[in-house]
């Protein structure tokens, strides 16, 4: 009888005689193979449904464009970019090739005390730095790290604070006429210290230490005579709260001022006012109506302070005078007109400076980099034990490469930053490298910070933010450093290698996601002081982000990628349908840091954690900052995800961005679509100054921002 199979059967059947499998084996071999055609099935539907999805994201993509180019015409607080071909190859000339072996100096660093000045220089390929002090000697550290501070003691005798690269241990060296002599300076606790500001004052060296472990700045008087090697200094006095915005993990933040008086010396950072007169430490009063003291300038009677100014309308900058016995008079308000720097104070009488030029705006960048926190160097060769580099070093690294990318994509920024790209690559390039050097080591990326017990770990969020900083890096940069050390980060993230998070798959349960959907969370018994509970937003929307800008330029994906990709889909989408109103952001720019079980209360006999048994349950909203990261991770997805591109969700993060809702650095995320949200004003004002290293991705954006002069040509 006549069987009629098909010849891909009878070829098929042919193989398993030769293969001598028997009946059984023949059945197996048929039902091995029904499953494989089922699966390349499954496989090319699921092909077919992602074109299909493309296909509508990019009949979006290209409305969007025509709506936004017509909406710009209209000057409706967009602004398109566009740069010449000489220009843009004018910024890629600019930036010099890495050379490993070459000792350069280290731009945006400024060493000066007692009318000693320094220059910085620095070796990538042996770690080791030098210090040129005009007028006296080059010297070498032998130690792999950075000069951190120079103070002069005398002729020829100087104290040069020193980061140990990879440890962050806090060294002083002494130096004396020919001779060197150092002193480890150590916490009371497993903390390193930080270095926030140093000064030789009425016969002693004063330093503000501060501690991570207790989250406080303290002043200290280093004993330059002690003979042993480490030396944990004296406490004068604990600084009250600077009241950084962001809260008590901040403190090291914003900048302190130590300007000697004639009979005191004062301190000045954040919202701080106070005096140190011998030993005894006095609160002159705070700053009430600021944010953050922002220049300093000291006269006779005390410190004409320039700060920024709390409220959202009105003139970003204020003025106010100090005695001794408090403020005097009132806040002066700073005209609208330009943003004010270069305080200085002239027969009693304040004066600053204004920006009007785009030679001005290349030039108050390069100041306030410099004049940063420790000389300058700020984070450079700090490890992640305190969470310095995930939290401080890569926003300054990200406004590096926000600068470069923006000046060879736009004419108005090309004018304004093109003196700084040079310099600004060849930071860009010892940062990198020395933050190689890091990974490298025993201390690679753990975080101690802000686990239970100081337990060192990785988090999904930091190392997500250190992908990101890679991919950019090697995607944007010209003739970088290599960097070993970040080979195989990509398979740890996607894959949570070795992390305190770990992957959950929801049940559809009350506290969860849609059913089948993939989330983050700390598994009960973790070290992490919410263990057993699912991660906020911007933690597991910062993790997706990481994934799908790794994989946004790759159409061949192996089933790990395919996996981690639909991972970071459920994630953003879970979002989207948590905090969207009819597809865009809300108005208000307001939604929650925290979802599902962590935003309700629990008590002990719930069993939900280890480490916090009972909790009332977070209903905060989101910092700005995490907010931020938020709406630049739903950006990222726009070629997965249908509800990440609605137009009207697109605009929601645009006007976001315009009002101050969420930081002016997003604005990275729009460079690629060709234009860029215009900034109100107040918020361009807002942003133009730095006191902290985090500030340089904000400052470039809104500087970017000002209106000028010259742009009325």
């Amino acid at each position: 009888m006549k069987l009629g199979l098909s010849r891909r059967v009878v070829v098929a059947l042919a193989a398993v005689s030769i293969l001598g499998l028997g009946a059984v084996g023949t059945l197996r071999f048929f039902k091995a193979e029904a499953l494989r055609r089922a699966a390349i099935t499954v496989a090319a539907d699921q092909t077919r449904q992602l074109e299909t999805a493309q296909k509508t994201i990019a009949e979006l993509r290209q409305n969007e464009t025509l709506a936004i180019q017509a909406a710009a015409r209209k000057a409706s607080g967009l602004r398109l970019i566009a740069i010449s071909e000489e220009h843009r190859q004018a910024a890629v000339a600019a930036m010099p090739p890495f050379e490993p072996d070459r000792e350069v100096p280290i731009p945006f660093t400024h060493f000066e005390s007692g009318g000693s000045k320094a220059e910085l220089r620095y070796t990538p390929s042996t770690g080791l730095s030098t210090l040129d002090i005009a007028g006296y000697r080059a010297v070498t550290f032998s130690r792999q790290g950075f000069p951190l501070k120079l103070v002069s003691l005398g002729p020829n005798r100087f104290a040069v604070f020193f980061r140990e690269v990879p440890s962050s241990r806090l060294f002083l060296s002494i130096l004396d006429g020919m001779e060197m002599r150092e002193i480890q300076l150590a916490g009371p606790g497993d903390a390193e210290p930080v270095l926030r500001e140093s000064i030789a004052w009425d016969g002693r060296l004063l330093g503000i230490l501060y501690d991570n472990q207790r989250r406080v700045n303290e002043v200290v008087e280093i004993d330059l005579a002690a003979a042993a090697e480490t030396q944990v200094p004296r406490v004068i006095a604990t600084l009250p709260t600077l009241e950084d915005p962001a809260g008590s993990n901040y403190e090291m933040m914003a900048t302190l001022f130590m300007l000697p008086g004639r009979d005191r010396l004062w301190i000045v950072g954040g919202t701080l006012v106070s005096t140190l007169s011998k030993n005894e430490f006095a609160v002159v009063g705070r700053l009430s109506a600021c944010e953050r003291a922002q220049d300093v300038a000291l006269s006779e009677q005390g410190p004409t302070v320039l700060c920024l100014a709390k409220r959202k309308d009105g003139p970003a900058f204020l003025l106010s005078r100090w005695e001794a016995g408090g403020l005097v008079g009132g806040y002066e308000d700073i005209a609208a007109d330009g943003v004010p720097f270069d305080l200085a104070v002239k027969a009693e009488k304040p004066t600053t400076d204004r920006v009007v030029s785009p030679a001005d705006v290349a030039g108050l960048l390069r100041r306030d980099l410099a004049g940063n926190q420790v000389s300058g160097v700020m984070e450079l060769g700090t490890n992640n034990l305190e969470g310095r580099v995930a939290w401080s070093q890569i926003y300054f690294l990200n406004g590096l490469l926000d600068l470069l990318l923006i000046s060879r994509s736009d004419e108005r920024a090309f004018e304004r930053f093109a003196p700084l790209i040079s310099e600004v690559k060849r930071r860009l390039d010892v940062e990198m490298s020395a933050l190689d050097r890091v990974l490298a080591s025993a201390v690679g990326y753990e975080a101690k910070a802000f686990t239970a017990h100081r337990e060192p770990r990785i988090f999904a969020v930091q190392t997500a933010r250190l992908l990101l900083l890679a991919n950019r890096y090697r995607r944007e940069v010209p003739h970088g450093a290599s960097l070993p050390a970040f080979e195989g980060l990509r398979q740890r993230v996607f894959e949570l290698q070795g992390h305190i998070d770990a992957f959950q798959v929801s049940s559809g349960g009350a506290d969860e996601p849609k059913a089948g959907r993939s989330y983050l969370m700390w598994p009960k018994g973790s070290a992490f002081y919410f263990d057993g509970l699912n991660v906020p937003y911007n933690h597991q929307n910062e993790w997706a982000y990481s994934v799908l800008d790794t994989l946004k330029s790759e159409r061949m994906l192996d089933q790990a990628d395919s996996l981690a990709r639909r991972r970071a889909v459920d994630i953003i989408d879970h979002f989207l349908e948590g905090v969207t109103h009819r597809g865009a952001m809300p108005e208000s720019g307001i939604w929650p840091y925290w979802w599902g079980r962590a935003a309700r209360s629990w008590t002990e006999s719930d069993g939900v954690s280890i480490n916090t048994p009972a909790y009332p349950g977070d209903r905060l909203d989101a910092f700005i900052s995490f907010k931020s990261i938020d709406v630049m991770s739903v950006l990222s997805a726009e070629r997965f995800s249908e509800p990440a591109t609605r137009p009207e969700l697109i605009a929601g993060i645009r006007d976001l961005v315009a009002n101050g809702s969420v930081y002016p650095f997003v604005s990275a995320s729009f460079v690629a679509r060709g234009y860029l949200p215009e900034l109100e004003p107040i918020v361009g004002l807002r942003y133009a100054r730095m006191t902290a290293p985090w500030e340089m991705q904000n400052a470039v954006w809104a500087l970017l921002s000002l209106p000028l002069a010259a742009d009325k040509r």
